[in-house]
């Protein structure tokens, strides 16, 4: 995942650290004249991500805001309900970050600006969002960032970033393990080491990590045309492409209609916002109605109806007629709704059906035309005849385990082993200190690992202790790519972070809520189908 500018990382981390407190002062929660109220910030934000999050619908693209929960989304979550839910006001990260400002702002640390806010909403509704999201230079991001103040000196005690002033952050101390807390610090400079999973470099660097053994440093991101040797970073809008014959890769700005253009490792540049790499050449998506030879003209959200001469149409819906390839198994075909709908056809032979849910609950799941091979909302399709069956919870503790297609279930922390009477039941791992298999479930509190020329479940491990893998560490830990060791959530992994750099950047999200464009023409990224 690119470090560059706000990426998507630091939001997604947990947020684990700081208490709520009872809410802020009411001078920090009374805005101004046409102000945004403190304790609306975090529903205002959150809309603003939701549309923020959705190029899929630029370009004149048939798709809606009501299609997106239904979507896969391109952040590596799942679906776009899926992350929703991850950044709820209640109980997801935007939740998190809303109880730890309004914390810091009760304690002083801390000010907010309800007119700066409202400001910030304002300049979205003259703006392309999805221009935004790739350009990074826009500088509206740093004047939306204003809404929150810092008041914490250099050097001065800190939890999260967003209480240091001016452009400080707060780099967590040494001494606590990569848990919450550490000091105010100025942003390093170009070609000065630093941490992924903790420091913050000036504007225009990132922390990069060469990938060859050596230090991590802060790089400033090259420019047109110039030099982007390994994997290191170009501005924003600008691919580094190398030529094919193994030279030098330079940054080059991508394919305007008509430029050639190719997949990544064939030495051409991607297409620019609206535009298809199509047989070499960058070519206007097609919107609906127009002429196309494959889906892949087709605007997002659309397809097309044949490959030679056909028209682009709006994807179907629930209860809508679709068509996919016959055959025995369920497909989704040509329906709009990828995370969570199939193409229900009658027979093998049939290849038009209508689209509907995927199975939840206690509904028909397994293999067939008729059917979808698993279940929605984390339950199981247990097979009972003929590779048909329903959607069923895991079983739990003593009771007997799951056939499933993938074969036996049970409730996680569980494993599946033979019973006295014959059959299988879902039993605890073992315990701590115990033989276990490679890939066992050991019990609660324990990993499987080498120990003594075997393999036995040993105590995960706490805070700042070594690990190789997640499964080392202790539950709400994770382990540091970088450091080795197993860390406090505020801080694993999410670089450029620091100490959960998020509520800057739910100050950005307002800027997407004043959006009154849905139709943008910035960043269009690759269709899942």
């Amino acid at each position: 995942m690119s470090q560059r500018g706000w990426a998507l990382a630091p939001w997604l981390a947990l947020v684990a650290c700081g208490g709520g407190g009872s809410g802020p002062d009411a001078g920090a929660n009374s805005p101004d004249a046409g102000g945004v109220n403190l304790s609306a910030f975090c529903a205002s934000a959150l809309a603003g991500f939701e549309r923020a999050v959705h190029p899929d619908n630029a370009c004149g693209s048939p798709l809606t805001l009501a299609d997106f929960p239904h979507l896969l989304d391109p952040y590596d979550a799942g679906s776009y309900a899926a992350l929703y839910a991850a950044m709820d006001c209640n109980t997801g990260v935007f939740g998190g970050f809303q109880l730890q400002l309004e914390r810091s702002i009760q304690m002083g640390l801390m000010r907010f600006d309800p007119a700066r806010a409202a400001a910030c909403a304002a300049l979205g509704q003259g703006q392309d969002g999805g221009l935004l999201l790739s350009d990074l230079d826009a500088g509206l991001v740093d004047f939306c960032s204003d809404a929150l103040v810092g008041l914490v000196a250099l050097d001065g005690g800190c939890t999260v970033s967003e209480e240091c002033a001016g452009d400080a952050y707060c780099l967590p101390s040494p001494t606590s393990a990569y848990t919450c807390g550490g000091r105010c610090v100025g942003r390093l400079s170009a070609g000065q080491t630093c941490d992924p999973a903790v420091d913050v470099c000036t504007a225009g660097a990132s922390c990069f990590d060469p990938g060859d053994g050596g230090h991590p440093a802060c790089l400033a991101a090259h420019g047109l045309g110039e030099a982007c040797p390994g994997t290191e970073p170009c501005a924003p809008l600008l691919d580094c492409v190398a030529p094919a014959d193994g030279g030098f890769a330079t940054c080059a700005a991508r394919g305007a209609a008509g430029a050639s253009c190719g997949a990544p490792g064939q030495g051409l540049p991607t297409c620019g916002p609206c535009l298809a790499c199509v047989q070499g050449l960058c070519t206007a998506v097609v919107g609906v109605g127009g002429v196309c030879r494959t889906s892949q003209e087709c605007v997002n959200g659309t397809y097309c109806t044949s490959g030679d001469g056909g028209t682009c149409a709006t994807s179907p819906r629930n209860g809508e007629p679709c068509v996919a390839a016959p055959g025995p198994h369920g497909e989704l075909g040509n329906c709009m709704y990828t995370a969570d709908t199939f193409c229900q056809r009658q027979s093998a032979d049939a290849s038009v059906g209508f689209c509907v849910p995927q199975p939840g609950p206690g509904q028909s799941c397994g293999d067939g035309p008729d059917l979808w091979p698993s279940c929605s909302g984390g339950w199981w399709c247990g097979i009972a005849d003929a590779g048909r069956g329903s959607c069923q919870l895991a079983p739990g503790g003593f009771l007997p385990c799951l056939a499933t297609a993938a074969g036996w279930a049970c409730q996680p922390g569980l494993l599946c082993q033979p019973a006295l009477d014959g059959g299988m039941l879902c039993l605890p791992g073992p315990a701590a200190f115990e033989p276990c298999a490679a890939g066992n479930v050991c019990g609660s509190g324990a990993y499987c690992g080498a120990a003594d020329g075997g393999l036995f479940c040993l105590p995960q491990k706490g805070a700042g202790q070594a690990c190789a893998t997640a499964a080392e560490c202790g539950l709400g830990s994770n382990c540091d790519a970088w450091t080795g060791t197993c860390v406090a959530p505020c801080t694993q992994d999410y670089a450029p972070a620091g100490c959960r750099n998020g509520a800057r950047q739910m100050a950005v999200f307002l800027l997407f809520g004043g959006l009154v464009w849905v139709r943008r023409a910035g960043l269009v990224l690759t269709r899942r189908r």
